[in-house]
């Protein structure tokens, strides 16, 4: 009988790696983590893609699916330096059956922005901004790349959009609604940027 896989084993295997790193006292202190090694990186994503591709051993539960799992383990091969092996990965996310629509977007717009291809990053985004889905994750994660790539300035656009699509949808009571509002109101103000509604609004669950 295949062995059933869960969002609780993609956890316990994010944390086995997490103990196999020796964490220096002064990190520890600050909470601060050791990068995961290459090779690390790699065993990472072999599990991974094996969990999405070999179905005889191996069956998905939760939330979890096969193009999500082999996206996660096309960051993993892209950390490593493995750069045709994770376009691969996230190319065969990108093209299967059970993918959704854009799904793998985020993920080419982070290989694009850390390659330095602008033009293709903006391209994909702009694909996904036409489409405007129903989803968090997605204006989070391209945000998040933008900011990561040192482009504040897209990156606060992108946080906007997705509470803007939150609040569109009354789905405002969604924990990573307030997530998202803290990360955007402390890039604002990096950016020096007035309050606005939102930043208000983060003040007043503060409060509360």
């Amino acid at each position: 009988m295949p062995q059933l896989i869960t969002e609780d084993d993609l956890q316990k295997l994010d944390e086995s790696y997490e103990e196999i790193v020796d964490l220096p006292d002064d990190l520890a202190e600050t909470g601060d983590e050791v990068p995961l090694t290459p090779d690390e990186h790699r065993e990472m994503a072999d599990v991974i893609e094996a969990w999405a591709t070999d179905t005889a051993a191996y069956t998905l539960g939760g939330e979890l699916t096969a193009p999500l799992l082999l996206l996660i383990a096309a960051e993993h091969r892209h950390a490593a330096g493995d750069l045709e092996h994770a376009h691969s990965l996230a190319g065969r996310a990108r093209d299967h059956a059970d993918a959704e629509p854009f799904e793998a977007h985020p993920t080419f717009i982070e290989f694009a922005l850390v390659a330095g291809d602008l033009e293709t990053a903006g391209a994909l985004a702009a694909e996904v901004l036409d489409a405007r889905p129903v989803d968090l994750a997605f204006y989070t994660m391209i945000g998040e790349s933008y900011e990561d790539n040192g482009d504040e300035t897209t990156a606060e656009r992108w946080y906007t959009l997705g509470l803007e699509m939150m609040a569109e949808t009354e789905n405002t009571d969604d924990p990573e609604y307030l997530g998202l509002l803290i990360s955007r109101s402390m890039l604002r103000r990096d950016l020096g940027l007035p309050l606005d509604d939102f930043d208000q609004q983060l003040e007043r669950f503060t409060e509360d």
